[in-house]
């Protein structure tokens, strides 16, 4: 799948280029800037929890704990982590 360049229009009062308005399927699906802070890196949800990376790591591979990978990056929503270990939590009797 090619993407093409996107459609430019002068401007009438000054003959200079502008975009045309950006696609919808392209714009941020976020409700809020809180929804999308609520993504975290490997590196804070290793601050958050007392593991391995290497334990992060056969979680994710796993399907244990929910992950996004864009490209090399892999991000994780604390609370579905946080929901998804209280899911595999045992109870001590």
């Amino acid at each position: 799948m090619q993407l093409k360049a996107p459609d430019t229009k002068p401007d009438a009062a000054t003959g200079a280029t502008k975009l045309a308005a950006i696609p919808r399927q392209y714009e941020p699906n976020f409700e809020s800037d809180k929804e999308l802070k609520a993504f975290i890196d490997e590196r804070e949800l290793l601050r958050r929890l007392p593991v391995a990376r290497r334990t992060i790591h056969n979680w994710r591979r796993a399907g244990k704990i929910p992950s996004i990978k864009i490209g090399r990056r892999v991000l994780y929503c604390w609370e579905n982590v946080s929901a998804a270990l209280r899911r595999l939590e045992r109870s001590v009797e």
